[in-house]
């Protein structure tokens, strides 16, 4: 797990060392162990690397490495976990290898099978490779978009690529500019940006998850190509095999990523599904499975804190670690350093997101302090099976449209079920009103299997908040707003996702999936954890798992009063009742409406009060200020207001 950077000129002009070293150094947050840089074809081609040692933690893992035949070159960021089985293959084809890395397996496997070795790899990368007899570079990117690769294009000038947006402040002749349309819309709205392969930055894109990129001195035009495509297809199996196939793929992933060189750790928060990784974890763990790599000697959990607020899970994280038997670091935020953590982090995040970073930082923070370099957690499984709110009420749809009475009231109240207590009778108000409309809506259409487009775009409004709450869209002054659609975004890839295959509610999924909360997701916690030289490694987005899990019948994932049926069902020996049968949503974040009305209080009303945040033409910056210091002078906050408002103090930190 690294930070990669690299540059090719297009017009034959040296790349300087310092150039290359102070691009890459910008990265050195996630690599602190060491760096390497390289300069090939006659000083026209740049490769660094900012390393985290993780597999041979010897000076043979360093990177820029090359084939044994000195032709390919390669700086890379990842984890191909099957390694060793590959490793063995090649061996038997007559590869010799020198060193204990995984690196060196990728240019051995590429060497041998080209870019079908990377439907060989069960990992996470991001990948550069340069052919020095071709001249050609290939980037390529893991399956999902775990981790991130970016990349600028100037024809006839330069492509230069780097694991974080932050690195291009520090590249020669370029200056990173905000994209005032794009960053309006991540104000808004930070999920909808990153699956787009689009940034807040003019000229900087990123590949998307399953694409490579080829890249020559003469390329004049770039197209994202895509390697991998989320089989479409639905297998016939009973509920009970598909829960045992859960089971042995959940033990299976998890068992993979615990091969390491360095202690693991897991960040736990109390919800299912990184209390699911801790449980799998001890139960590996008392099985002691003979495994290469692995040692299961120092597991121990992580937990992030927030005592008094709705936000707090300690009691839940508490019980888990209780039932396995095991060890956990319970952690507060330092309210004596927040503001400059605030700052520092989101400044270097150079992004848009809906909680301030540090507070998963500060997970990641402390498990560095402890010597832990890796953490297994449990993303992905909510845009597997159903496990937001809104994905629930994506179901409660289908079941409408479906005319099943018994499905719809079966999923109304797993809906209610994941708000706290003092939020249901409301929550079932708001969703009567909803059922009104879609009924009403539906008795429109005759033809409920040939829905009209204006009942599809219906749906995604009616399970959305209401207009009650304070309306951010309302202050941001740019007329882009009105302008400018994320679905007009020019499309990076060769071949768009056929979304026709899913109904209404599978659909949800896979656009979650593939360009909104997954890409959003794997962007945050990949620059929290690596702000602070950790590598997240996440088993339930191994692609076996996820194949599996895409092909089940709706029911198997949603239902019998539970999001996220299967995984409960097939894990609950593992962990306590407590756990499994838990149905409130929290979520991993801030308690930011906490924050705004008491320890932040007066840092807000200090900032909206600046000249900076005032001129932005990006919104109305007195608007702003007047709400902001009424709701702070009040302290009446609320987590819908603050959320949103939230998004706006981001962009000043970055812009500032």
């Amino acid at each position: 797990m690294c930070g990669i950077a690299g540059i090719v000129s297009l017009n034959g002009t040296g790349i300087s060392l310092i150039e290359l070293q102070k691009f890459t150094d910008a990265l050195n947050h996630r690599g602190p162990d060491g760096s390497g840089y390289e300069l090939l074809n006659n000083d026209t081609v740049a490769f660094g690397h900012r390393r985290l040692s993780i597999l041979d933690l010897s000076v043979a893992g360093k990177q820029p490495m090359f084939s044994s035949d000195k032709r390919l070159a390669i700086t890379y960021n990842g984890e191909i976990y099957n390694f060793i089985e590959l490793r063995k293959e090649l061996e038997k084809e007559g590869f010799r290898f020198q060193t204990e890395t995984d690196t060196e397996v990728i240019l051995a496997a590429y060497q041998k099978w080209g870019r079908d070795c990377f439907h060989k790899f069960n990992g996470m990368w991001a990948i550069a490779l340069y052919n020095c007899d071709t001249k050609e570079l290939l980037l390529c990117r893991d399956r999902f978009g775990v981790k991130p690769l970016y990349y600028i294009f100037k024809p006839n000038d330069i492509f230069a690529f780097a694991s974080e947006t932050v690195a291009f402040k520090y590249l020669e002749d370029f200056k990173l500019v905000q994209d005032e349309d794009l960053i309006s819309r991540a104000i808004d709205n930070p999920v909808l940006i990153e699956g787009t392969g689009h940034t807040i930055w003019q000229g900087v894109h990123q590949i998307l998850g399953g694409h490579f990129i080829e890249i020559t001195n003469k390329t004049t035009s770039i197209q994202q190509k895509r390697w991998f495509e989320i089989p479409k297809k639905t297998i016939s199996i009973s509920y009970d095999e598909a829960k045992e196939e859960f089971f042995k793929l959940s033990r299976e992933a998890v068992k993979l990523r615990l091969r390491s060189d360095v202690p693991i750790a897991t960040a736990l928060s109390g919800g299912l599904d990184s209390s699911s990784v801790y449980a799998m974890l001890h139960y590996l763990k008392k099985q002691n499975l003979n495994s290469e790599r692995v040692d299961y000697t120092n597991i121990k959990g992580f937990v992030a804190t927030f005592e008094g607020t709705q936000q707090d899970e300690t009691d839940y994280a508490k019980a888990v670690v209780e039932f396995c038997n095991g060890e956990a670091e319970f952690i507060k935020t330092d309210f004596d350093s927040i503001i400059r953590n605030i700052e520092s982090s989101t400044r270097l995040f150079n992004d848009i997101t809906a909680t301030p970073i540090n507070v998963l930082g500060d997970v990641y923070k402390s498990m560095r302090h402890n010597k832990y370099l890796v953490s297994l957690d449990g993303h992905g499984v909510d845009e597997m099976l159903y496990g937001y709110r809104s994905l629930v009420g994506m179901a409660i749809t289908q079941a409408i449209v479906s005319l099943d009475k018994d499905y719809e009231k079966d999923l109304s109240q797993t809906y209610l079920d994941m708000f706290h207590s003092e939020f249901r009778q409301e929550e079932m108000v708001k969703l009567n009103n909803r059922y009104v409309q879609l009924k009403d809506l539906l008795s429109i259409n005759s033809h409920l299997g040939k829905i009209k487009y204006s009942f599809k775009q219906h749906i995604k409004k009616v399970f959305t908040k209401g207009s009650e709450t304070f309306q951010l869209s309302d202050h941001l002054s740019l007329s882009s707003l009105s302008k400018t659609s994320v679905a007009k975004l020019k499309q990076l890839s060769d071949k768009p996702i056929d979304l026709n295959f899913y109904n209404i509610a599978e659909k949800e999924l896979a656009i979650d999936f593939y360009y909104r909360n997954i890409p959003y997701n794997m962007r945050d916690f990949d620059r929290a954890a690596m702000q602070h030289g950790i590598e997240i490694r996440m088993p339930f987005m191994d692609y076996n798992l996820v194949n599996f899990v895409f092909s089940l019948p709706m029911e198997y994932k949603v239902g019998h009063g539970y999001s996220k049926r299967i995984m409960r069902d097939a894990l609950k020996t593992i962990l306590p009742e407590k756990i499994s049968k838990r149905k409130l949503k929290i979520g991993m974040g801030a308690p930011i409406h906490d924050w705004f009305n008491h320890q932040l209080n007066q840092y807000l009303m200090d900032t909206v009060s600046s000249q900076k945040f005032l001129q932005n033409n990006l919104w109305n910056g007195s608007e702003l200020k007047k709400f902001a210091e009424q709701k702070c002078q009040t302290k009446n906050w609320q987590p819908a207001d603050a959320q949103q408002f939230w998004n706006v103090l981001n962009a000043h930190l970055i812009l500032s």
